[in-house]
């Protein structure tokens, strides 16, 4: 089945397009319910402007949808050596991992999801490409549409799991939390009487009398905080990684905090006991239409004391 003559799958890879697509990029966002801050034009944006020639944008120009754009699907390419092939290939993987993105994927209006697919997996097959990773898409249903428009004889398709060594955490998943107005009102509404009065008990116990106290990040103490993270992500992992694998990985996770901070959606309190931090949790807080989310980075609850 076609998708019409006025619907017309598109690529770019420079950032003046990149600006003159802004407009029909946010109104995308707005309309798609699945949309999330690591799809926005802004975090897109500066991504693209920190490494401008590793990127490129599909999307579906359609009359019929909101600003003329049904679907934008954000990517970055590298070339790959093939020993057994002995030629330099293309692979693509989804834009935000690159940028340390815990959720990627593409935005879609609603009401042309199928034709938007359709024509994004026809623009895609023109292209040529050995891999197409596209990990940690939020819904499921978009990219297993995708799959089966690009379904055929020219290309195999897999679903690994992606877990951690002890096979327990399924790292595909990403832990997304609605928030209640305050925290009273999660005390009263949203746990049991009994996990209210313990938790009651241990704030009086333990953060109102001044043994332990816990820090939001702000402008103010920004960059003492980062530090911190890298510090206590080191002691983590020292030992069990390269040392040139943790100062790559440490330099991303800066670049990637620092554009939350600079967007406003950095959510990351931190531990204290007496002069020195205990533990660390990074999140994002994401507001639309007055109503809060909180998603959790996988594994960045960090809970060893600095020497």
């Amino acid at each position: 089945m076609g998708v019409g003559s006025n619907v017309i799958a598109k690529a770019f890879d420079d950032l003046k397009t990149m600006h003159a697509m802004r407009e029909a990029w946010q109104a995308l966002a707005d309309a798609d319910p699945e949309a999330n801050v690591f799809l926005s034009w802004e975090w897109m944006h500066r991504l693209f402007s920190e490494d401008p020639s590793t990127w490129c944008v599909f999307f579906v120009r359609d009359p019929a949808a909101l600003n003329g754009v049904s679907a934008i699907l954000p990517l970055h390419h590298r070339f790959h050596w093939s020993k057994s092939k002995q030629l330099c290939q293309t692979r693509f993987e989804a834009a935000g991992r690159r940028g340390l993105s815990p959720l990627t994927g593409l935005l879609c209006d609603p009401a042309r999801e199928e034709t938007a697919l359709r024509a994004l997996a026809q623009r895609i097959k023109r292209e040529r490409w050995a891999r197409l990773t596209l990990r940690f898409e939020p819904t499921g249903q978009r990219l297993h549409a995708l799959a089966d428009h690009l379904n055929g004889k020219a290309y195999r398709i897999s679903w690994p799991d992606y877990k951690t060594s002890n096979e327990l955490v399924d790292q595909l998943r990403v832990p997304t939390v609605s928030l209640p107005t305050s925290f009273e009102s999660y005390l009263q509404n949203s746990i049991s009487k009994s996990t209210r009065s313990k938790l009651r008990r241990f704030r009086r116990k333990y953060l109102e009398t001044g043994a332990y106290r816990v820090e939001q990040t702000t402008p103010a103490n920004f960059e003492a905080n980062v530090n911190i993270f890298k510090a206590l992500w080191r002691l983590r992992w020292e030992g069990t990684m390269s040392k040139r694998r943790i100062n790559d990985f440490l330099n991303r996770l800066d670049q990637f905090l620092r554009r939350c901070q600079s967007m406003d959606v950095l959510f990351m309190p931190v531990l204290w006991r007496g002069i020195g931090p205990l533990a660390l949790w990074s999140g994002w807080s994401i507001c639309r239409e007055k109503a809060c989310s909180v998603l959790q980075q996988r594994g960045d609850l960090m809970m060893k004391c600095l020497p």
